[in-house]
């Protein structure tokens, strides 16, 4: 028997937000796919009608997005099946997300505003002589945001100084106005992060952010150094709830070695519960989409690993225990889980469309930024 604390972490929402600085090379990683979608538009200023250039327009939780050319407009072509967020953001202007459905072969055509904002920012400089109590905020946050994984001692936030801490009680509470820029060098990535919200209780070691994360792949020195990430993003999705939905819908969950327990949270976490067929989770597919719907009542725990029995001597009599092996460096391969909402959506490869929906602890709410990847 385990003991699992309950520590409600969550929620990362996937969303990419890019600023004005960016240039966003439009991409097509979904190019195998047979059905795509064309996305047109042309993004103006709100109050004059002026055509805005610049503009940066991506797909939430993906690589794919471009910027507005002199005269506004903008174009993205490949783009897979699925629903999505369309992301316009620009400095100076408020960031507009319109929910866009790609799912046959067909041009969408949109005609976006953006309000002018007011920005005021502090610029802070980072010497020898910062503030300690700023700094034991940094060292705080940059442990809660970065996660636990063997993957963490490779990230690193460049650009910690546009962060503004402030402790009430023992809540810690992030905030800025830019981007928090954080090198992955275990996974090759760097990652343009909008935090929008970070509330954390230190002493009970539970709470939330919300961020919406750019990825933009580091050059590799060497293939050497290029099959070393392929190999680490292969070990970030092992296990993960990405690879666990998809194995729900592709009914390999056994194969994958994950297994489903349900029952009351305190029994979950200590290692009690029903063990669950997966055919009895209601998975339906949305007719007209390329989604899935994905329901079920109360919690549940999901082991990932194989078991396997270990004989052991013990008062002169034969024992037997049962012990989890991950087959990656995981010392815990248990999380729970629990719906926010009625439902939630997910297409065949385990992208999760709506991140909020879903409360998570345990193992996969401890690798948080050190292992995100894009969806792919």
């Amino acid at each position: 028997m385990f003991l699992l604390p309950i520590k409600i972490f969550f929620q990362v929402t996937l969303i990419i937000v890019c600023v004005s600085l960016w240039e966003i090379p439009a991409t097509d990683c979904f190019a195998q796919q047979k059905t795509a979608t064309t996305l047109n538009g042309i993004v103006k200023d709100a109050e004059t009608d002026e055509n805005l250039r610049n503009a940066n327009v991506y797909l939430s939780n993906t690589t794919i997005g471009t910027s507005t050319d002199s005269t506004g407009q903008f174009t993205m072509t490949t783009i897979p099946p699925g629903v999505f967020d369309l992301v316009v953001s620009l400095i100076g202007y408020e960031r507009q997300i319109i929910a866009i459905q790609a799912i046959s072969s067909e041009t969408l055509y949109y005609n976006i505003k953006l309000t002018p904002i007011l920005i005021q920012t502090n610029e802070i400089i980072v010497t020898a002589d910062q503030p300690k109590e700023w700094q034991n905020n940094l060292s705080k946050f940059s442990t809660i945001f970065l996660g636990k994984s063997d993957f963490t001692n490779r990230c690193i936030i460049v650009n910690p100084e546009i962060l503004n801490f402030s402790l009430l009680n023992d809540t810690l509470i992030a905030q800025t106005n830019s981007i928090v820029i954080v090198d992955n060098k275990a996974l090759g990535y760097r990652l343009y992060i909008a935090l929008k919200e970070f509330v954390w209780n230190i002493d009970k070691d539970y709470g939330y952010y919300l961020i919406y994360p750019f990825f933009v792949q580091m050059p590799p020195k060497d293939i050497k150094e290029q099959t070393k990430w392929e190999n680490n993003r292969q070990r970030a999705y092992k296990g993960s709830l990405k690879n666990f939905l998809h194995s729900l819908v592709s009914k390999d969950t056994d194969a994958d070695m994950f297994t489903i327990f349900s029952g009351p949270l305190k029994k979950l976490a200590s290692g009690e519960g029903h063990r669950v067929n997966p055919g009895d989770i209601n998975i339906e597919p949305i007719e007209g989409t390329p989604l899935f719907s994905l329901n079920f009542p109360g919690f549940l725990r999901i082991e990932y690993g194989k078991r396997i029995g270990q004989d052991y001597i013990e008062g002169g009599k034969y024992n037997r225990r049962w012990v989890r092996t991950t087959g990656v460096d995981d010392l815990r391969s248990v999380s729970i889980i629990t719906l926010k909402s009625s439902l939630t959506y997910i297409d065949s490869l385990g992208n999760l469309f709506n991140p909020l929906s879903i409360e998570v602890s345990g193992m996969w709410g401890d690798k948080r930024v050190s292992e995100l990847v894009p969806i792919d």
